[in-house]
């Protein structure tokens, strides 16, 4: 289900978008800058930005959450590309995030349950502690573990290698007037948007776009139920300040 507060569970790729201006005589004269800038910095990783206090159970110790951008099939394993994430918090202010994927043979491994002390994998019972790493089962390893930051105002982020793509943006004119044209591959049954950021800080927010460079622009979330042969092209108009494009994938409690 689309979630338009996608400040607290967002996979982004961004892009950097400015203006600049020049005087010629009399004459002011703007320019349009575009150009690509990965989300962790200067790597290619996908990177999950969430807000603590918007899932409470990770405000306790303890507390266990698992999201996915897409749902998990009657077989517990995940139906869409990207796999879910598990992100624990431990006794103290201190978090971790794994691979819900069991390395036995792939079934969703459910949340930490401090009950047992274990998170569990439910097609054969492997068992690992609450930071991923194995106990007991035919597993035989650790869940794989996603380096986690924190952040100001509460959020954390969490890069993951597996979750990165490539996203380009280039001008393009319609009748005159600038478009920018934005590029990524996607797949199916995961829903993309695209928001904008400036860079005082505030939250992102959304963008509406099209899928042609000469059409109205009149969605903000793409779903598609089959991955294209090519790269997906969407098209917005400028921005009007100056910070970041981002293309986000959505995620959901799974």
């Amino acid at each position: 289900m689309y979630s338009p507060s996608l400040t607290r569970r967002t996979i982004i790729k961004s892009i950097l978008w400015g203006s600049a201006l020049s005087v010629v005589g009399e004459k002011v004269m703007s320019q349009s800058i575009t150009g690509q800038l990965h989300a962790a910095g200067a790597t290619s990783k996908g990177l999950i930005k969430l807000k603590i206090s918007d899932f409470p159970v990770l405000g306790v110790a303890n507390g266990s959450l698992r999201l996915g951008s897409s749902s998990i099939g009657s077989d517990k394993n995940p139906v869409g590309l990207y796999p879910p994430v598990i992100i624990n918090r431990g006794t103290s202010n201190n978090y971790s995030a794994v691979d819900a994927r069991c390395p036995h043979s792939g079934c969703v491994v459910g949340t930490y349950k401090p009950t047992v002390g274990f998170m569990t994998c439910p097609c054969h019972s492997s068992k690992f502690k609450i930071d991923g790493t194995y106990v007991t089962g035919p597993a035989n390893s650790s869940l794989i573990k996603f380096p986690v930051t924190p952040e100001n105002q509460g959020f954390i982020s969490i890069e993951i290698e597996e979750m990165s793509f490539e996203v380009l943006i280039t001008p393009v004119l319609n009748n005159n007037r600038q478009r920018l044209k934005i590029k990524f591959l996607a797949f199916e049954q995961i829903t993309y948007e695209v928001r904008f950021r400036t860079f005082n800080g505030t939250p992102s927010k959304v963008v509406p776009f099209s899928l042609s460079v000469d059409s109205a622009i009149p969605q903000t979330a793409l779903l598609l139920t089959r991955t294209p042969d090519d790269d997906t092209t969407l098209f917005i108009d400028p921005p009007t300040e100056n910070g970041m494009i981002q293309v986000a994938i959505q995620m959901r409690t799974v």
